[in-house]
């Protein structure tokens, strides 16, 4: 049985591409999942690494929206934000339909690791005041609460997948 925010996710995702279409979205996100097979990330366990996947909107043709933190939020963060991490989002969450974004792997992040193996999530960032070949980004907060849209809150790492 669908209910009516099951029929709007498509609606909510449609007008995500808007401005993307203006011309106004300067940034390109990708992902790269990690998953170990031990029983901690990097130690005596092996990983596998996949390919470079492009978030998307509205049916995977759109970029997604990316926004540096404002000092507010960093201040009521408590410590957890520093200056210069970004929110990605809003991203609508998966959806049946013929333009579905609900088959593309980029959405594998909000399901549990196979046999509860640990996950790391890496985000290339491309775009404005990032290196020439993108930037590195780990989720220190994903929020997947609200009904139409998930975000991540992230922040620049070292580390290069």
């Amino acid at each position: 049985m669908t209910t009516l925010r099951d029929d709007l996710l498509d609606v909510a995702d449609s007008i995500r591409g808007i401005p993307d279409e203006l011309g106004v979205r300067l940034f390109k996100v990708s992902i790269r999942v990690r998953t170990w097979n031990g029983s901690r990330p990097g130690v005596d366990s092996s990983s596998s690494s996949d390919t470079n996947t492009y978030f998307w909107v509205d049916g995977g043709c759109h970029r997604i929206r990316v926004r540096q933190l404002t000092q507010r939020e960093i201040i009521a963060s408590g410590g957890l934000y520093t200056d210069q991490d970004l929110r990605i989002g809003p991203i609508t969450p998966p959806y049946p339909g013929p333009r579905s974004p609900a088959n593309n792997s980029a959405y594998s992040i909000f399901e549990p690791a196979p046999n509860g193996s640990p996950v790391e999530i890496f985000f290339k960032v491309e775009g404005p005041g990032m290196a020439a070949s993108g930037s590195w980004f780990k989720a220190i907060k994903t929020d997947v609460t609200r009904p139409f849209r998930y975000e991540f809150v992230v922040q620049r790492t070292g580390e290069v997948p």
